[in-house]
């Protein structure tokens, strides 16, 4: 998977986002950050006026970006951090709220994610000063899926 990021997005009209809509984000030149792309995405998406036009570019760890995507504006946001030294890696970040077109849509990316070690962060918040999340390492996610979920309890 050559995407740094996947967005499943919430259904908000005055953005026109629909509900459960998987979007692919890459860095066409490959030197922005991941956090830089998602304050990009974020700032096409919400605008200017929205907490993504104060962000700038180059200044905050991925964490800060994510924190508004998902606990802000109930997107589900997966991270692709693999590396030649660590293989495929990712990071998945929950919202509070999702609706269940979302979690149909994260369920039917699980083919594409089955090879990773994913870390899935849920109950976002922010603690003096940082977010920070729940959080658990598994192969792949393959708990949204019976199929893979019976894997998972052989394992």
């Amino acid at each position: 998977m050559k995407n740094k990021i996947i967005i499943v997005t919430p259904s908000d009209e005055a953005y026109g986002l629909i509900d459960g809509d998987i979007k692919f984000l890459e860095d066409e030149d490959s030197y922005l950050s991941h956090s830089d792309i998602l304050i990009k995405y974020g700032t096409d998406t919400y605008g200017m006026d929205s907490i993504f036009g104060i962000l700038s570019i180059g200044n905050y760890l991925v964490d800060v970006p994510v924190y508004f995507l998902a606990e802000g504006n109930d997107n589900i946001v997966f991270l692709n951090v693999s590396n030649s030294k660590y293989g495929k890696l990712g990071l998945l970040y929950l919202p509070t709220n999702m609706s269940d077109k979302q979690k149909e849509s994260l369920n039917s990316l699980s083919s594409l994610l089955k090879d990773f070690r994913v870390e899935v962060n849920y109950n976002l918040r922010i603690e003096d000063g940082f977010v920070d999340s729940d959080r658990h390492t598994m192969k792949g996610i393959c708990g949204l899926s019976s199929k893979s979920s019976n894997k998972q309890k052989k394992a």
